[in-house]
């Protein structure tokens, strides 16, 4: 399975899934296509439920992959 077009949105869409990781759900994205928004939505939401840098969240990617409901 390969979410298109934009990952970042796709690993936003389970709520329960990023509360499971990161400790605090995140909200769903809208269906926009800006440049950059989906990756900057995921970032921030990284810090707003970890509260550190967001790149050493997103070291937590695979775990959060592994736990969504890919239904």
């Amino acid at each position: 399975m390969i979410p298109e077009p934009h990952i970042e949105r796709w690993l936003l869409l389970d709520s329960e899934a990023f509360k499971k990781v990161y400790g605090k759900g995140c909200e769903k994205p809208d269906n926009k296509c800006e440049r950059g928004r989906y990756k900057h939505q995921l970032l921030n939401a990284i810090y707003n439920a970890t509260m550190t840098s967001p790149i050493d969240g997103t070291e937590r990617i695979d775990e959060l992959i592994n736990v969504k409901d890919l239904q």
